[in-house]
């Protein structure tokens, strides 16, 4: 059975949803609008107090390792090798889609992967936050698309302690790359 509860963060009022054993969905302000088909916890459970402990730590500014939260991962195989790689870019650290696209591609052994699929596998991550795909701009910078709006985008970038230029585009110092 799942359920949820409300998670109160710097950004608005979360909603994860977990199984008892494993983050199942984390739903996000501003995100796609939903009726919440689980029973919103009253009791805090010991699935709760560990997300909720990692969501602490990431907006205290801290670094929680992703893998520390049990995760489904629960997509078609190219979402899986998508959300995997999101999981290489580093807190306070963005790549490119395109970037996203060539390690899908060297992972898939294919000569080229369009960054407009993996846009689609990045926008469907049922876990943001958890598995960053905040960190996934634009190639020069351009903040681009995000499921719960760009100004929640934009929020989990300055809690990471990325600055934006004065254009609004993430400056070309805080890229990362994923051949590493």
């Amino acid at each position: 059975m799942q359920s949820c509860f409300v998670y109160s963060s710097p950004i608005g009022n979360l909603v994860p949803v977990h199984d008892g054993q494993k983050l199942v969905r984390i739903f996000l302000p501003g995100g796609e609008h939903w009726e919440l088909p689980y029973p919103c916890e009253s009791v805090c459970s010991p699935m709760q107090q560990q997300i909720t402990g990692w969501l602490d730590k990431y907006f205290s500014g801290g670094q929680p390792a992703i893998w520390a939260l049990p995760l489904p991962l629960q997509g078609t195989a190219f979402q899986n090798v998508v959300w995997n790689i999101l999981t290489q870019i580093p807190y306070g650290k963005v790549v490119s889609y395109g970037a996203v696209a060539q390690a899908v591609a060297r992972q898939l052994r294919k000569p080229v992967i369009s960054a407009r699929a993996v846009g689609n596998a990045v926008g469907t991550n049922p876990v943001p936050i958890v598995i960053p795909c905040h960190r996934v701009v634009g190639v020069k910078g351009d903040l681009t698309g995000f499921s719960a709006g760009l100004q929640n985008k934009i929020r989990l970038l300055r809690c990471e302690g990325i600055s934006l230029s004065s254009a609004g585009k993430v400056p070309a110092g805080y890229f990362t790359d994923l051949n590493r």
